[in-house]
Formats: C-alpha cells, structure tokens, sequence
C-alpha cells in the first residue's frame, strides 16, 4: 500500500514490550481458509486442540489458545512472525476505508504499553495491512472531525474537551459543573465489578483494571474528588487516546463520534481518580479503550442517546 495514499494521524509509532496482554478480550479473526488451515496445521504440531472457531482463533476464558505459560505466541516462538495469523501479526497497525473512500492508518492505543512508546517507539511499517470498513452518518462525521482538531490544539485539557461535549465553549482544566456528580452516579450503577469479571475479558484486560472497581464504590457523587489530577503528560496522553479511538473509528453504538469521545474522556477521569500516575495511569487507559469495544461496557454507561446528553450536559432530552 503506498503510503502516499494512506492519511495518518500521526507517527505510526510503537515498540512491543512482550507483555502478552493484547492477546485477550478480542478475537483475531483470520482472513482466508488458508491462514486457517495454517493455523490448524501448526496448532495440531503444537498439540493445540480445536484452535480455530468461527473463522477466528478460539479464545478460552478470555484467552488465545496458541499462548504459552509466559502468555507468549507458540506459533511466533515456534515457526516464526509470518506464521502468525495476519491481524496479530500486523497489529498495533490498524486501517480502515470510510464512507468517502479514504483510507486512514493508525496505532491501536489499546496496547497497554501505549503510554510508554506513543512518543518515541520505533516507526512501524505500513505493508499492505487489513482493511477495515466503516460508514457513519454525515453528523458522526462532522462531529469526529471537529473533536479530532479541537483535542489537538495547545493547551487542550481533559476537562477542556468534557467542556466542549457539553456545548459549553472551550472551558478551563477543571470539569464542567455537575459532570463528576453525574459519571460518579453511571460508574457505580454501571456494575463495572461484573464486567471485567466476565470470562470473555480475560487476564490482559482485567488486570489493568482491577482496580478500579474498589475505586468506583468509595467515590461519593456528592463529594467528588477534585479535578484536575493529572499532569500535562498525562493529559496529552488522554487527548492522544480519544483523538486513536475517533480517528480508528472503535464505537460500536450511535452516536458514535460524542458517544466516543465521551466514553473514552469518562475512562480517563475514573482512572485518574483511581491512580493518576504512570505507569498505572496508562496501563488501565488503554484498557479501558480496548474494553469499550464490548457493547457490554458501551451499554451500561451510555445506554441510550438521552443518558449520553445527560452524562454530557446535565440536560434531559425533551420528549
């Protein structure tokens, strides 16, 4: 693919710390019968029982089966990179074409090891990677575009892009009034203990977030802590993993732009409130971008348009 062709939202910047923890949650599906066929073929060399289910790896308690003990890839260790299946293989790289026929390529930020390579990992490589598409509606779009440039510009802050989802201009760092009131009371109704206790989130994703469910039930909605806590590196690095999550385009309900944005600003908030330091900051924002692909998490926070306008702004939808 060439890269001329290819808009990018910046660097496509990353270095891979072994970790294994982007091997859970999501299911790589695989791309064709030969690269399933592939994967049967080593996994049965492997001793790997049933690998593939419904065209992707088969994944058990939230877990790709090809992993080792060190939660390691057995195919990688054992026949090599290209042996791999070609959505391991090429991630964190990610590519998509939208409803206007452009194709943009970025970092997926869900890497927990995100916070520590976005600025000065090793320039990934393009290739020819896996196309992805997506169509929003030209008030998603509009809306996308407009949070993407505005989380860029000097100064921009957490607090300054929740004042601007709330229709409230550009305000200052601290949050728009009521706002932590309003997340404080969707958290713990949210059951967010549950969620990453179910079997499909698996060890990468839990993990980093464990955590946060103690955090959530001591927040009292009527004392909220202060804001704001982060420092600025870590506030860009908010502003970083919104601008990823908009620009890839991970919402899987409408409205999918402010939907987004608010959900990934929201995360950032409560796991600041839960620890604002590096490297724990970082580690659970980028799992919690990678867990707000599950509807599951979408629909307990922002269940329906009226409680995203309610979570934004304060205000009911007039019926």
């Amino acid at each position: 693919m060439s890269q001329e062709k290819v808009v990018l939202l910046g660097p496509l910047r990353h270095r891979c710390y072994a970790c294994g923890k982007c091997c859970y949650g999501i299911t790589p599906g695989l791309v064709d019968e030969e690269e399933e066929e592939r994967i049967k073929r080593h996994s049965a060399t492997l001793g790997i029982e049933n690998p593939v289910e419904d065209g992707a790896v088969r994944f058990k308690d939230g877990e790709c089966v090809l992993l080792d003990s060190r939660r390691l890839c057995l195919v990688h260790g054992e026949f090599g990179l290209m042996e791999k299946p070609r959505r391991c293989r090429e991630f964190p790289v990610k590519a998509l074409v939208t409803e206007s026929g452009e194709i943009r390529a970025g970092i997926d930020p869900s890497c927990v090891n995100t916070w520590r390579s976005w600025r000065d990992g090793e320039i990934q490589d393009l290739g020819s990677p896996i196309l992805r598409k997506s169509s929003l509606s030209p008030p998603d779009v509009a809306a996308e575009s407009l949070l993407i440039r505005a989380s860029a510009q000097p100064g921009m802050t957490v607090g300054a892009m929740l004042h601007l989802l709330a229709g409230q201009g550009k305000g200052g760092p601290g949050l728009p009034d009521g706002f932590a009131r309003r997340l404080i009371l969707r958290l713990q109704q949210s059951r967010f203990r549950q969620f990453i206790g179910h079997v499909e989130i698996g060890w990468g994703m839990e993990q980093p977030l464990e955590h946060l469910p103690d955090a959530i039930e001591r927040l009292d909605p009527d004392n909220p802590p202060e804001w704001p806590v982060l420092d600025a590196e870590a506030e860009a690095f908010s502003l970083e993993i919104m601008r990823r999550m908009l620009f890839l385009r991970y919402a899987t309900l409408t409205p999918a732009s402010q939907g987004q944005a608010l959900l990934v600003l929201s995360g950032a908030v409560a796991c600041a409130w839960a620890d604002p330091t590096f490297p724990r900051f970082g580690e659970s924002l980028s799992a919690w971008s990678r867990a707000t692909r599950f509807r599951a998490l979408w629909l307990r926070l922002l269940p329906d348009p009226q409680t995203l306008m309610w979570l934004a702004t304060g205000r009911e939808i007039p019926t």
